[in-house]
């Protein structure tokens, strides 16, 4: 009897807490989430030719005498979702918003990449090359990626220098940059 009156008291004092939103002490609150921040760049790295070497210790070489001028980059990205990788060639690891010559940062390569909306780390392997005409490309050319003559970014060679990975959010709001020392032969 005991079981049942005491089961009667709760199921009472349910019904008389429920009725006021005003008394509940339980509330729900609304959270708000921001789906857009920058895609963190986990690494960025070059491979170089075989049998190419730098000048400058560290410096990654970049060369169009061996293996008709290929490397590789490689980064991995943790995002959460689609993002927008833009690279640069600079003579220092910082984009300059300032530079009407294209001579300190020169953008080369745009790519998008669609992923769905968690968070995910993506690893991307793209090929690239270096020709004798100074022509810079990566991936497959074609009339949307014609590869970019950095001859303006040469003023001597070997020239040390740098490879500038920025990734952006969908909305190219949030955005990281990563930069890797390399040296032009």
């Amino acid at each position: 009897m005991r079981i049942f009156s005491t089961t009667i008291v709760i199921l009472a004092l349910l019904a008389i807490g429920g009725c006021d939103p005003a008394n509940d002490p339980v509330v729900t609150p609304v959270v708000i989430v921001d789906h857009h921040h920058a895609p963190e760049i986990r690494y960025f790295s070059l491979l170089a030719a075989p049998g190419a070497t730098a000048f400058n210790y560290g410096a990654a070489p970049i060369t169009p005498y061996l293996d008709n001028g290929y490397f590789q980059i490689e980064w991995e990205m943790a995002t959460e979702g689609s993002y927008q990788i833009d690279m640069y060639v600079s003579n220092d690891p910082y984009l300059d918003p300032e530079d009407p010559l294209a001579r300190d940062d020169v953008h080369f390569k745009q790519l998008y990449r669609g992923l769905s909306d968690y968070v995910v780390l993506d690893t991307v392997t793209t090929n690239c090359q270096f020709t004798t005409d100074n022509i810079l490309s990566c991936g497959r050319i074609s009339y949307e990626n014609p590869g970019r003559d950095i001859t303006p970014f040469l003023n001597r060679l070997p020239k040390p220098g740098y490879i500038i990975l920025r990734a952006c959010d969908d909305t190219m709001r949030e955005c990281t940059t990563m930069a890797l020392s390399v040296e032009f032969q």
